[in-house]
């Protein structure tokens, strides 16, 4: 029982078991039903490609019945009517219905259709005319933008200068100061008295050099000089006249270079801004203290050029750095004392002739008014402010004297500092080095007990303080140091004890404290402009502080914005005594280069940016100014293509290259005098000869290409282009615009380009080479016999303006160029023919400068003919009458000839000769 029931029980979970997988399989079958209905697309597969369309679609055209048309029934009725279907249906096919396309399509086609092509031609013709007037309007706008932009750079020149003498005539306020020092033009400047040219010596002229300057007749154009400006605007005026002062001192400076001399070139340029800066006394001052910089007054004018010229600004230059101080504080000592004099002048004071009385009549003049001292930290001795006389005696560079009114007064000033006459008189002995180190740290102990229990006298203060050099990088005195100047003269007493000990190179003596010149120009530059111009009226001031320190690449970049005439002449001063570090010349606007640790200045860009403020002024002068970029030795080659430039855009090459003379030799010319300031060699000048004739050429400039051509020994190029330019001439001017030969041979001259007239030029040069058998034999026999046939050509001219006709047939019949022989008149008419087809033919052997002039001989032949004719033909004898039978058969040659070559004659040279016939 027990078995039954577990054999049923398992028969029980097979069927079920049995069940759930005959579920499963049909959920399985159901869902890869249902997954193929969702999947199918709902539109039909592409079985034709677009091709496989095409193809078809042909195929099933091509089974259409061809005989098969439109509508039966409208068939019948049109046969029902009469009418021939298959006739109407060609009338309908033969309509054409042009469309605007088609008939531009035909228009092309009779562009090419029309016989000679005369409306493409013509259409062709006003492209090229539309052309021609678009470029010369092109060119037009150019020059007018270039003319105008030149225009304006000069009406700007003159805003700047009239800008500037407004601002000048304002007050002047230099660090907060009160007083400003700035000399008048009537002081006399000290360092240059002796050099400065006198103004009542003759003043140079553009026009007529002095006797220290070339001797080149009116090479300088009126335009840069004085007789020139007084027809302009006021502003214009001013810039032109100083143009011409500078641009006459820079060719004293390169008359002096060439002939080997010594310039005082500081010297030369304050003389001729003298008389043009009267109102920017500053400028003139800058002069001055350049010139004691270099000590102009010594032989050696040239100390700083070794040194300088290829130095380093990041290396120390001792020498450098010791006379940039001492002329730095020698020009600012020379200049206090002159403001003295002018400020006791000016007060009614008279002024004494010892400065000692001087210092103490200014002292009083300052600090003493209304009966008293009005300052009460000033040291008064028996009436007499002994710091502050003592200061201003340092300050005029009087210390021999200073040292006796310390020595005078010694029990004085023990008064006020025991030992003080020692300290003093060891620093006069020798005040170019610091103090002893034992008196220095006395001294420096006591000035720090002077700075403890203040007040005390400023200018005891400052006078320890250069003394003992005592805080160098801490001169903050605004009652001794009213002035930028004084201010400067301060820093530079401290550089010059270290300056000094370093050039010496005393190694038991170690520099006193680290304030060099370097120093000194990083304050400066720190300041900028507006720490010495706080108004923005003076410029120059930051002009002259970066002078006195040495910092002569951004002095000279900075008065560029202001007065860049000026400032280019500085720069050329400047580099004509060494003073400026210059790079690589790079064609850029920048003038000044800043590098790593110091600036160059791109002294060639700075000329050339000047020479394009020049307008309207002699070639000679853009010359001066290019030699002048070769002061720089590493500029030489720079200088070379400069000129190079400068000789192919003016085209002055006969007045800078020299002319030919009659001997076949060149005269001198400009450039030969520059050579040693533009130091050309051969291959650079054949190099010029080369391109500069290549240029004429293309110019059609034919006295400067037979020049080149002759410099360069092409002589048989030269007599090509003489040929070329001779026949170029007699077509121009024709028989009623030409010169006389005799007109021509008036205005000769001894040298051959200058002449100037086509046939004499070709003639003096065919002469000039068949004279010389060296230069003869490099001249060709074809360029030898056409210039003599175009010669004949102009004697025949010369016979025409004579009115002699016959001599003139007579010269035409020499060239045997025309049908004029006379003896064919009783030959065969074959015979004649032939000779005139022979003549014809013999014409295309010719060159094209010959075959150009035959139109001309044609009218002139055929003019003499009727000349003859008209005069003869009235009762003629019987050899005149011979002599009529034989013109009119010469006449009718010329005739049967120009039909021969009328491709090659003008219209009305072909009718004018049948006229004559016919008449």
């Amino acid at each position: 029982m027990a078995t039954e029931l577990g054999k049923e029980s398992q028969t029980a979970k097979n069927a079920t078991k049995l069940q759930v997988s005959n579920c499963v399989s049909d959920l399985s079958e159901k869902s890869q039903h249902l997954f193929s209905s969702l999947l199918k697309p709902q539109v039909p597969v592409i079985q034709y490609n677009l091709n496989q369309l095409e193809e078809r679609a042909k195929n099933l055209e091509l089974k259409v019945v061809s005989t098969r048309d439109g509508d039966t029934k409208a068939h019948y009725l049109l046969a029902e009517s009469g009418m021939n279907v298959e006739q109407t249906r060609q009338k309908i096919y033969s309509v054409y219905i042009q469309s605007q396309w088609d008939s531009l399509e035909m228009e092309k086609r009779t562009l090419y259709e029309h016989p000679h092509g005369k409306i493409y031609k013509e259409q062709n013709v006003i492209a090229s005319i539309e052309a021609g007037l678009q470029s010369s309007a092109n060119d037009f706008q150019i020059k007018l933008m270039k003319d105008s932009g030149l225009s304006w750079e000069n009406r700007k020149m003159g805003f700047l200068q009239d800008t500037g003498r407004m601002l000048r005539s304002k007050d002047n306020t230099v660090l907060g100061a009160s007083v400003t020092m700035s000399l008048q033009s009537s002081f006399a400047k000290p360092g240059l008295k002796e050099s400065l040219v006198a103004q009542s010596q003759p003043t140079y002229s553009l026009r007529t050099p002095a006797s220290s300057v070339l001797h080149v007749p009116d090479q300088l154009s009126s335009s840069v000089g004085y007789e020139a400006s007084r027809n302009q605007p006021p502003s214009q005026s001013g810039i032109s006249e100083k143009f011409g002062i500078f641009a006459a001192a820079i060719h004293k400076l390169n008359s002096a270079r060439i002939h080997g001399q010594i310039v005082r070139v500081w010297s030369l340029f304050a003389s001729a801004s003298r008389k043009i800066d009267r109102e920017y006394p500053q400028l003139l001052d800058a002069w001055s203290l350049l010139a004691y910089m270099v000590d102009e007054k010594s032989n050696n004018v040239h100390a700083f050029e070794a040194t300088t010229s290829n130095a380093d600004k990041t290396d120390v230059n001792p020498s450098f750095q010791k006379n940039i101080i001492h002329g730095s504080l020698r020009f600012l000592e020379v200049q206090f004392l002159a403001f003295v004099d002018a400020q006791l002048s000016d007060n009614g004071h008279v002024s004494s002739t010892k400065p000692l009385d001087k210092m103490i009549t200014y002292t009083r003049l300052r600090f003493f008014k209304n009966n008293s001292w009005v300052k009460p930290t000033i040291s008064i001795a028996d009436d007499i402010p002994i710091w502050a006389v003592l200061f201003y005696l340092m300050r005029a560079g009087l210390l021999d004297i200073a040292l006796e009114f310390v020595t005078t007064n010694a029990g004085v000033f023990e008064n006020f500092g025991r030992s003080f006459p020692s300290y003093f008189n060891a620093y006069a002995k020798n005040p170019h080095q610091p103090l002893p180190k034992q008196l220095r740290d006395r001294l420096q102990a006591e000035y720090a007990q002077l700075m403890k229990y203040a007040p005390e006298d400023p200018f005891k203060h400052a006078i320890y303080k250069l003394l003992g050099q005592c805080e160098p990088h801490r001169i903050s005195l605004p009652e001794v140091c009213i002035t930028s100047e004084d201010y400067m003269w301060m820093q530079l007493m401290f550089c010059r004890a270290n300056a000094n000990n370093f050039v010496t190179s005393n190694l038991d003596q170690p520099p006193v404290n680290n304030f060099d010149l370097q120093q000194l120009q990083k304050k400066i530059i720190a300041f900028g402009p507006r720490y010495f111009n706080p108004k923005n009226s003076t410029p120059v001031n930051f002009f002259l502080a970066l002078l006195i320190c040495g910092e002569f690449e951004r002095a000279v970049n900075y008065l560029y914005t202001f007065y860049p005439v000026e400032a280019t002449h500085y720069a050329i001063a400047m580099s004509y005594y060494g003073l400026l570090h210059t790079c690589n010349y790079e064609k850029n606007e920048n003038i000044l280069i800043h590098e790593a640790e110091s600036v160059r200045i791109n002294y060639p860009q700075l000329i050339v940016a000047y020479i394009g403020y020049l307008v309207s002024v002699d070639t000679l002068v853009y010359l001066d100014y290019i030699a002048c970029i070769s002061l720089v030795s590493s500029y030489k080659t720079c200088c070379m293509n400069l000129v190079k430039i400068m000789l192919l855009q003016s085209h002055d090459f006969s007045k800078f290259l020299g002319d030919i003379r009659k001997d076949t030799e060149r005269t001198t010319g400009l450039l030969d005098l520059y050579l040693p300031l533009v130091p050309f060699d051969q291959t650079s000048l054949q190099a010029l000869y080369a391109e500069g004739a290549r240029n004429a050429d293309d110019d059609g400039r034919y006295g400067d290409s037979i020049l080149l051509y002759h410099l360069l020994g092409d002589y048989d190029t030269v007599i090509g282009v003489a040929v070329k330019n001779l026949s170029k001439s007699i077509i121009s001017r024709g028989l009623w615009m030409a010169e006389s030969q005799e007109q021509s041979h008036e205005k000769s001259s001894p040298n051959v380009v200058a002449n100037g007239a086509p046939d004499v030029l070709a003639r003096s040069l065919l002469e000039i080479y068949e004279s010389n058998p060296e230069k003869s034999i490099k001249v060709s026999t074809l360029n030898k016999d056409m210039c003599k046939l175009l010669l004949l050509v102009m004697d025949a001219r010369s016979l025409y303006d004579r009115e002699e006709w016959q001599e003139v047939l007579s010269e035409i019949a020499k060239m045997d160029i025309l049908p004029l022989d006379g003896s064919l008149e009783h030959a065969h008419e074959t015979i004649n023919s032939l000779y005139l087809r022979q003549k014809a033919h013999d014409l295309l052997t010719l060159s094209p400068e010959i075959v150009n002039i035959v139109p001309f001989l044609l009218f002139m032949a055929m003019s003499s003919i009727k000349a003859l004719f008209t005069r003869l033909h009235y009762n003629p004898t019987e050899a005149e009458d011979n002599l009529l039978t034989s013109l009119k058969f010469i006449a009718s040659n010329l005739v049967m000839y120009s039909t021969m070559i009328e491709h090659r004659l003008p219209p009305h040279v072909l009718e004018y000769l049948q006229s004559v016939q016919i008449n």
